[in-house]
């Protein structure tokens, strides 16, 4: 009797087994990605759209790192351009400037050269805004641009509302940014380390959790 359960579980087990292949066998097939933009088969870590003349494929702007990269877009369907300051200084994060033909980009390797530059759409010519060590991100957020940069215990977190004059919002002195978002109302979130911070009105206020945060993504409902 023993024996028959035995076998019966183990013809069980096969059958689940088999049950469970063919589900992940099916649900990759549906996972079937097709490569899009083939010209940059390589990482990309920030990818935005603009509204600035002259950039094809919807006015998508990419962030290429490493060696050879920098603000990436495509000047016709075929045709990927991308500028860069050096060959070794790639970008981190852009974010464009519809108003004045421009895109601002992180450059950033932990070297000399890391910082916020504004990138020209007409002319193709970078202009340095500021040096800033291990940039991490450039971003706009209802007309007003968040730069965060910096690496474990150093860094800050700087703001513009018309790209040209940048301030340091000293609460964030010695923190290293990684992150910001802003929900529905008038609440921002900010990552630093292992800290949330989010500011209503003119407080910040900060919690802490047990890991490290990289990035943080704000859902904004509408009721």
């Amino acid at each position: 009797m023993f024996r028959i359960k035995r076998l019966f579980v183990c013809k069980s087990v096969i059958i689940l087994l088999f049950l469970i292949l063919a589900v992940v066998l099916s649900g990759q097939e549906e996972r079937d990605f097709e490569m899009l933009y083939t010209d940059l088969q390589r990482p990309i870590y920030d990818m935005v759209y603009s509204g600035i003349t002259g950039i094809s494929e919807f006015g998508l702007v990419f962030a290429i790192p490493g060696m050879n990269g920098g603000v990436a877009y495509y000047s016709s369907s075929d045709s990927l351009e991308i500028y860069s300051v050096a060959t070794n200084l790639g970008v981190v994060s852009v974010a464009p400037d519809d108003v004045n033909q421009r895109i601002f980009a992180a450059f950033g390797c932990g070297s000399n050269g890391d910082g916020l530059y504004s990138f020209n759409a007409y002319s193709h010519e970078f202009t340095i805004i500021n040096w800033y060590l291990d940039p991490n991100f450039i971003k706009e957020i209802d007309d007003v641009y968040y730069f965060g940069y910096g690496y474990w215990s150093f860094g800050g977190l700087l703001y513009s509302e018309d790209g040209d004059s940048w301030s340091e919002i000293s609460y964030f002195d010695g923190l290293c940014v990684t992150d910001i978002e802003k929900a529905a109302g008038a609440v921002l979130f900010a990552s630093a380390g292992n800290f949330i911070y989010l500011k209503d009105d003119d407080n910040w206020m900060s919690y802490e959790v047990p890991v490290v945060i990289n990035d943080i993504y704000v859902m904004r409902k509408s009721i």
